[in-house]
């Protein structure tokens, strides 16, 4: 970066030379404006990666939910072995809002059924300074007959 070469610039100095009195401490002063901007940073793709862990968590076990309905089909409307599967395969945090609902509903001929989570959920960074809670929801559809 010769172009942006100055003469009175701080890394004009030879490199010899050693640094002058009023250079000491520059570091420590560029790390403290700095720091807390990186862990503003570091926190927000913690709070982002959790929850969007928890979301494909929440997706698989509603795959998992329909799977299960496609080998062993509801018998006389009673989809609970459904609901106890997808509870089964869902996500282990903790939570008294998640809600899972299986729906059979015909069209003509066709039998479908539609599962879906819902659920509050607060990622663990949030959960120290009382931040907010993230509403999530899985759902998906099969035909069954």
């Amino acid at each position: 970066m010769s172009f942006l070469y100055c003469k009175w610039s701080r890394d004009s100095r030879l490199p010899g030379r050693p640094r002058s009195l009023d250079d000491r401490g520059v570091a420590v002063i560029e790390f403290a404006l700095a720091a807390p901007i990186l862990m503003a940073l570091l926190f927000g793709v913690m709070h982002f990666g959790s929850t969007a862990i928890q979301a494909m968590q929440m997706e698989n076990a509603v795959r998992a939910g329909i799977q299960y309905a496609s080998v062993r089909k509801p018998v006389d409307g009673n989809v609970s072995d459904i609901i106890a599967a997808v509870t089964t395969a869902g996500p282990d945090t903790p939570t008294d809002n998640r809600t899972v609902t299986a729906t059979l509903f015909e069209d003509g001929d066709a039998l479908y059924l539609t599962i879906r989570m819902e659920d509050d959920y607060r990622p663990p960074i949030s959960t120290m300074w009382g931040g907010k809670s993230r509403a999530l929801r899985a759902e998906s559809t099969i035909r069954l007959k």
